[in-house]
């Protein structure tokens, strides 16, 4: 098997079993512990290291400053896509607009802070090195994403119950979100081979999200 599928194939089931295992196990950590801490860890180093092996650089991962601002301006055109989208939806399930009981709950800036660090780790992983080589090994960027988008939403799923606590039906609306979300991730990255696009682009998705949840 070649190493450009070997790598990201094995990085996937490794991170599919170990991330659901740990997201059920129950275990309760501050939450800025476990987006800068242990997702780096559990999500990150072994990136690292498999890209040391492919004799690559970082920058195969999307961590460039090349087509930074054309990334900024696709990213902010399509989070602005989003979040009317998740309006729609928010207004669909509460019959208004009214998030601030959501504000209230959780400082907003302390829930975009921990956004980002959620959003470098696993845009480093969806975007950076499982989409990149995909598609790099199927030369079909449509395939490619629909597969990254697949892995993207079940990985989720876990996090869907265990952690946000959403009953089946707010789960599948959130995984649908999820779903659309990293097709437009994928479409994005694909556009400008910079990761740091697909970041932003998470932060702005999630954003609306907060307000509502």
């Amino acid at each position: 098997m070649s190493n450009t599928i070997k790598y990201p194939l094995f990085y996937s089931l490794y991170l599919l079993g170990i991330w659901t295992a740990y997201r059920l196990s129950g275990i309760s950590i501050p939450q800025e512990i476990d987006e800068f801490l242990v997702k780096p860890v559990v999500w990150l180093l072994p990136i690292f290291w498999l890209v040391r092996k492919e004799k690559n650089w970082v920058k195969s991962l999307g961590i460039t400053r090349e087509n930074l601002f054309s990334g900024i301006y696709f990213a902010a055109f399509l989070g602005l896509i989003f979040a009317v989208e998740a309006f729609i939806v928010a207004y669909i399930k509460r019959g208004n607009f009214d998030f601030v009981g959501s504000v209230g709950k959780t400082p907003i800036l302390y829930s975009l802070f921990i956004s980002l660090g959620t959003a470098v780790s696993e845009e480093v992983a969806f975007r950076g090195f499982i989409f990149n080589r995909f598609w790099g090994f199927f030369k079909n960027e449509v395939l490619a994403n629909l597969i990254t988008s697949l892995l993207w939403s079940i990985i989720h799923i876990p996090a869907a119950f265990a952690l946000l606590g959403y009953g089946l039906t707010d789960a599948v609306s959130f995984l649908l979100l999820a779903l659309l979300y990293s097709v437009g991730a994928c479409f994005i990255f694909a556009r400008t081979r910079n990761v740091f696009s697909a970041i932003l682009l998470y932060i702005l998705w999630e954003a609306p999200l907060i307000l509502f949840r």
